[in-house]
C-alpha cells in the first residue's frame, strides 16, 4: 500500500506543478473565441473536441455561470470536453482557463466535460455551489461540492475535487467511498477548521494548496492514517510515527521540530503551511517532492548524506525562504533537483558543503534576491549536453538575481533560457579549456551584459543574447573548425561593437545594427545587413558592396616593396580611433622582420607571387587576415589616365574606404576603388 501511495503521488506531480504561482512564458497556441470564452479546437485522437482555455478579453464572469457544452466555429459544432488544457504543456507553464473571478457564485458544468485541471477556478472566492448536469460520467455534485473520477465506468472510484470556497463549513467529513482528496481541494476556503478522514480516504500531495484555515485532522474512522501532536502519519494505528504525511496548513506556531521518529517526509507534507521554522532531524532519510511548496519557512537546513530520492520542486514559491544550508561530508556531490527553489524570490544565502554540485532545470528560476552561486563547484548541469528532457532541463537561473557567472568547461551546450531575464552583468564563457559548442535559445536574453567574449563555438541559437545592453561582442577566431552559425542572436544598437575575428561566420536572419570590426574577406558570411559602420582589412573595402548598408573603412594599408622583399603596413587615418598592433607577418611560409612600417624577408624574394598572412590586434582583440598569392599582382588592375570617364559610377574610394570623389575624372591619383550602380566594384590605378 505504501508503494501505491508513493506511485500515485509521483504520478500526480504534473498536475500539481501546474498550481505554481510563478508565471512562466509558454509557447503560443492557436485559439478561437466563441461568446465569452476562448477555445482550442483539438486535433489528432481528440479531433472534433473543443477545450475551454480562457476568457475573452473584456468579458466579465459573475453570478451564476454555465460552462458551454459546445462551440460552433465556421458552421461546425464541437463538443466542449475540457476546462483547461495541459496537453503537451510543461508542468510549470499551465495557466488556468478560469481564475480570479471573485463575483462568480455558482458554476454549472455540462454533461460533455470529461476533464478539468485542478487549478481551474482558483481565485474565484465567491463560489457557493458547483452543479453538474445529468449524464456527465466523470463529474458529479453532492450538496454543491464537486467530485471527479478518472474513468467513466462504475469500477473507477470517486475523488473529492473541490469544495466551494465560499461555503462556510467548519468541519467536513470526506465521504467514505472517496478514494483521493484532490489537489487544491480546499483552495480559497477560509472557514474549514477540521478535516475528517475515514475508511481509505487518501490525501493527494498538494491537497492543501490555497488553504490556510484547516487546523486539525480527525482520523478516528480512517484505515490509512494516524495523528500525533496534530501531524498526520501514514499507517492505521501506526505507533512508530515514522512516515510524516501532512501538517495542517492552519497550524500556527513559531517553530516546529519534526520528531526524531520520522524517517520519511511525504511529497507535499508541508505544502502551504504557516510555520516559519521547521527543523529536520538527522533521522529523516527521505524528503518527497514539493514537500514545502508555498510554505512560510525562512530557513531550510538538511544533511544530504542522509537524504535520498528526488526532491524536485522541493520549495517552489516559498516566498519567505531566505537561507538554504545543505551539509554533508560523505557524499562528494549534491544534487539540486529540478525546480527545487523555483520562485523563492527572497532567497539570499546559499551554502552547499560538498565539493561538487549537480544542477537541475529551473532550480533557481525567479530567485531574484540570489546574487551569487558557486559555479566553480558545478560538476553537471541538466541539459548541458543539448538534451532538454522535453523542456524540463532549462532556465536554471532565469529571472534570478545572479550577477556574475562562469560556465564550466564540461558544458557543451548552454541550455535554453538558462539566465534569461536575470541580473547577469558578467559571464565567462571560456573556463579553462571549454567544450562549449552551442549557446541555446534565449540563454542570455534580457540580461544586463555589456560585453560578451565567445570562445570557439559552432553556433548561437535564436535570441541567445537578445535584449542586452551590449557594447562589445567578440567572436573568436578558429581557422580549422566548421563555420559558426549565428541565428538572430543579438539586438544591438549603433553603440554595439562586434569584433568578428572568425573567418567562418554565417549570420542567419540577423538584423542587428552596430559597428563591425573584421579580419575577413567574406562579407556575406561575416557581417549582417544592418551594420552602421564596418572596419575591414586593407584591400577589402571593395568586397563589401556599395556602402549602402553603412560606412566601410579599411583599418590599414598594405603594399608590396619588391626591392626589399616585404610589405609596408600603415595605419589608416580613417581608423585612427582604433588601437591596432601588428603582431606577426608571414610572407609565403617565412616570418618577416619589422623595420618601421616595413615587414621584410632576411633574403630576397618576390612578394607579389607569395601569400601573406597577418596576425594583429584591434582594441585588444586578435585578428587574422590572409592574402592569397597574386593579391599584390597589379596585372589585373585597370590603369586609367586623367581623362578617364566611366558610366554609372556611384563613388570613388581610396583603400581605407574613404570616399574621395563622385566620378573617376575628379578622383586623385593612386590606387582607387570605383563602385558602380549595379553593386559591383573595380580597382584602378589612376595616374596623377
Amino acid at each position: 500500500m505504501a508503494k501505491l501511495i508513493r506511485t500515485l503521488a509521483f504520478a500526480t506531480l504534473m498536475a500539481f506543478m501546474a498550481t505554481s504561482a510563478v508565471a512562466i512564458e509558454a509557447d503560443g497556441k492557436s485559439t478561437v473565441t466563441v461568446g465569452k470564452y476562448i477555445f482550442r479546437i483539438a486535433n489528432g485522437p481528440d479531433a472534433g473536441e473543443a477545450w475551454l482555455v480562457g476568457v475573452k478579453p473584456g468579458a466579465t464572469l459573475e453570478g451564476e455561470i454555465t460552462i458551454p457544452g459546445s462551440a460552433t466555429v465556421n458552421g461546425t459544432r464541437y463538443e466542449v470536453t475540457r476546462i483547461g488544457d495541459d496537453i503537451g504543456t510543461n508542468w510549470y507553464l499551465y495557466e488556468a482557463a478560469i481564475k480570479d473571478w471573485p463575483l462568480i457564485t455558482k458554476v454549472t458544468i455540462p454533461s460533455t466535460i470529461e476533464s478539468m485541471h485542478s487549478r481551474e477556478f482558483l481565485g474565484c472566492t465567491g463560489i457557493m455551489e458547483f452543479h453538474v448536469n445529468s449524464g456527465n460520467k466523470r463529474f458529479k455534485d453532492e450538496d454543491g461540492l464537486l467530485y471527479y473520477r478518472q474513468g467513466a465506468s462504475d469500477e473507477w472510484s470517486w475523488n473529492f475535487f473541490r469544495m466551494p470556497p465560499a461555503r462556510t463549513k467548519t468541519k467536513f467529513t470526506v465521504p467514505d467511498y472517496v478514494e483521493y482528496v484532490w489537489e487544491n481541494a480546499f483552495a480559497d476556503n477560509k472557514t474549514l477548521k477540521t478535516l475528517i478522514l475515514q475508511n481509505y480516504n487518501t490525501l493527494m500531495p498538494d491537497w492543501a494548496y490555497g488553504n490556510k484555515s484547516i487546523r486539525e485532522f480527525d482520523v478516528t474512522a480512517s484505515l490509512r492514517y494516524s495523528v500525533k501532536d496534530g501531524l498526520l502519519y501514514y499507517g492505521w494505528n501506526n505507533q512508530s510515527f515514522n512516515r510524516l504525511v501532512a501538517c495542517p496548513p492552519g497550524l500556527s506556531m513559531a517553530s516546529l521540530s519534526i520528531p526524531a521518529s520520522v524517517t520519511e517526509i511525504f511529497p507535499g507534507a508541508f505544502s502551504n503551511t504557516s510555520i516559519p521554522e521547521i527543523h529536520i532531524p538527522p533521522s529523516v532519510n527521505s524528503i518527497g517532492e514539493f514537500a514545502f511548496h508555498n510554505a512560510a519557512i525562512t530557513t531550510l537546513r538538511y544533511d544530504y548524506d542522509n537524504v535520498y530520492g528526488s526532491m524536485k520542486a522541493l520549495c517552489v514559491d516559498c516566498k519567505n525562504l531566505e537561507t538554504v544550508e545543505i551539509t554533508g561530508k560523505m557524499r562528494s556531490s549534491t544534487k539540486i533537483y529540478e525546480a527545487q527553489f523555483l520562485g523563492c524570490e527572497n532567497l539570499k544565502s546559499l551554502s552547499i558543503s560538498s565539493s561538487e554540485i549537480q544542477l537541475g532545470g529551473r532550480a533557481f528560476y525567479g530567485c531574484k534576491s540570489l546574487k551569487s552561486f558557486p559555479f566553480g563547484q558545478l560538476s553537471a548541469i541538466d541539459g548541458s549536453d543539448g538534451n532538454d528532457n522535453n523542456g524540463n532541463d532549462v532556465e536554471h537561473f532565469a529571472y534570478s538575481g545572479i550577477e556574475s557567472a562562469i560556465i564550466p568547461n564540461f558544458c557543451e551546450y548552454i541550455p535554453k533560457g538558462m539566465f534569461r531575464g536575470s541580473a547577469l552583468t558578467e559571464v565567462n564563457l571560456a573556463d579553462g579549456d571549454p567544450e562549449l559548442e552551442f549557446v541555446g535559445e534565449d540563454a542570455f536574453r534580457d540580461c544586463r551584459l555589456s560585453e560578451v567574449i565567445l570562445p570557439p563555438i559552432l553556433g548561437l541559437e535564436k535570441g541567445s543574447f537578445t535584449g542586452n545592453p551590449l557594447k562589445k561582442v567578440v567572436i573568436t577566431e578558429h581557422l580549422n573548425d566548421p563555420e559558426v552559425t549565428i541565428s538572430s542572436s543579438f539586438s544591438g544598437s549603433e553603440d554595439t561593437w562586434y569584433y568578428v575575428a572568425n573567418l567562418h561566420v554565417r549570420w542567419d536572419n540577423q538584423p542587428a545594427a552596430g559597428v563591425y570590426v573584421t579580419g575577413a574577406f567574406e562579407p556575406d558570411a561575416n557581417v549582417p545587413s544592418a551594420w552602421t559602420k564596418l572596419y575591414c582589412p586593407a584591400r577589402a573595402s571593395a568586397l563589401y558592396g556599395n556602402g549602402s548598408r553603412g560606412e566601410v573603412v579599411e583599418m590599414f594599408t598594405i603594399e608590396p616593396v619588391s626591392a626589399k622583399s616585404g610589405v609596408v603596413i600603415k595605419p589608416a587615418e580613417a581608423a585612427s580611433n582604433l588601437d591596432i598592433k601588428i603582431i606577426k607577418v608571414v610572407i609565403g611560409s617565412v616570418s618577416t622582420f619589422q623595420d618601421g612600417d616595413l615587414w621584410h624577408f632576411s633574403y630576397g624574394g618576390d612578394v607579389e607571387k607569395k601569400s601573406v598572412f597577418m596576425r594583429y590586434t584591434v582594441d585588444g582583440v586578435e585578428m587574422f587576415t590572409y592574402y592569397p598569392a597574386g593579391t599584390f599582382n597589379s596585372a589585373g588592375v585597370d590603369a586609367v589616365g586623367n581623362d578617364a570617364s566611366t558610366a554609372c559610377v556611384t563613388g570613388v574610394y581610396d583603400l581605407t574606404g574613404r570616399r574621395v570623389a563622385e566620378t573617376v575624372n575628379d578622383a586623385p591619383g593612386g590606387i582607387l576603388i570605383v563602385r558602380f550602380s549595379d553593386g559591383s566594384a573595380s580597382k584602378i590605378i589612376k595616374n596623377e
